[in-house]
């Protein structure tokens, strides 16, 4: 019961165990009437508590609603919190895997244009290095010609640029390219100029985030 109420029974109580006196001079006639026959003395008590308890009772279950319904609506709001923080949590662990797919699609279509427009030879390893072989104007042997705004491709003759910008592996934030098979931490993609083979570097304590390659990527030692 709540306080309020306990407190009102028990005041209500009190005042019945005064006698017909008090009631007399306190209620009027009515008292007076009950104090020449009185009620048993359980009978009044109770009786009085029921009509405190009915009277209160409305405002005091409309309280207690309204309270279960804010608790209810904090409960709502902390669960969707925490939902989000879980959807937010999973995303950031697998973006780099996510990111890594396209980024390796877009890689391998720039170098295999780059090898029909440039009679059928992949860039050098070292041509590879830092990436300006492909994000600038070659002619046909492969040697610059000249560099453009990202975006905007050559229409004076030469090829390329194939990509906008230097690639960067989101499981390191490494853009740098070595030789296929000698991955290291520092790198961010592995080459082989034979075979135009081209890999994403995957740090060794971040094999759980690469699962969605199914393997296709080189561990960093």
């Amino acid at each position: 019961m709540d306080e309020r109420l306990k407190m009102a029974a028990f005041a209500f109580v009190a005042a019945a165990c005064t006698g017909g006196i008090w009631l007399m001079q306190a209620s009027g006639p009515k008292a007076a009437s009950a104090a020449v026959d009185p009620l048993p003395e359980d009978q009044r008590i109770a009786q009085i508590v029921r009509e405190e308890v009915n009277r209160e009772l409305p405002g005091a279950v409309e309280a207690e609603v309204r309270h279960q319904m804010e608790l209810a609506g904090r409960k709502a709001q902390e669960n969707q919190d925490q939902q989000a923080e879980l959807l937010r949590r999973e995303a950031e662990k697998w973006a780099p895997a996510y990111q890594a797919g396209p980024d390796l699609q877009r890689l391998r279509s720039g170098l295999e244009l780059y090898k029909i427009q440039h009679h059928d030879h992949y860039p050098t390893l070292a041509a590879l290095q830092d990436w300006k072989i492909l994000l600038c104007v070659t002619d046909d042997t492969g040697k610059i010609t000249g560099t453009v705004a990202p975006g905007i491709y050559s229409r004076d003759g030469g090829f390329g640029p194939y990509l906008q910008s230097s690639p960067l592996n989101l499981f390191n934030q490494k853009t740098s390219v070595v030789a296929a098979g000698h991955a290291t931490a520092d790198a961010g993609w592995t080459y082989d100029e034979g075979t135009g083979a081209l890999h994403i570097v995957v740090p060794a304590a971040e094999l759980e985030r690469a699962k969605p390659l199914n393997g296709d990527f080189e561990i960093g030692k």
